[in-house]
């Protein structure tokens, strides 16, 4: 679900919190956004750097602009063994390279 709002836009964001947001990020890892708007049960702020979402409530944050996507493909892992622990159904994430343009700190 992450994935698709990360190519409806030009940019992205990478948002780094405090360890006091350890247990709401466990939360956020293991809940689909499909199934609930976990954002607000998480009671984070979503908030725009041009056209890049963050949360408000971040400790830092790195605004990059995308300039490469490419699934990752089986055969160009050099370890095969990554694939059978990480990738046994062979659905493969895709690889973004980008520049950053901006780094927030609070």
């Amino acid at each position: 679900y992450t994935k698709e709002f990360v190519d409806s836009t030009d940019s992205l964001s990478l948002t780094f919190f405090d360890k006091s947001y350890l247990k709401t990020l466990g939360y956020l890892g293991k809940v689909s956004g499909r199934d609930e708007d976990k954002i607000a049960k998480a009671e984070l702020t979503i908030i725009k750097d041009a056209d890049a979402p963050y949360f408000e409530e971040a400790e830092t944050v790195i605004i990059a602009k995308k300039l490469f996507v490419q699934r990752i493909e089986e055969e160009a892992f050099l370890d095969k063994k990554i694939i059978d622990r990480w990738y046994p159904e062979k659905d493969f994430h895709y690889l973004y390279i980008a520049e950053i343009t901006k780094i927030l700190q609070k």
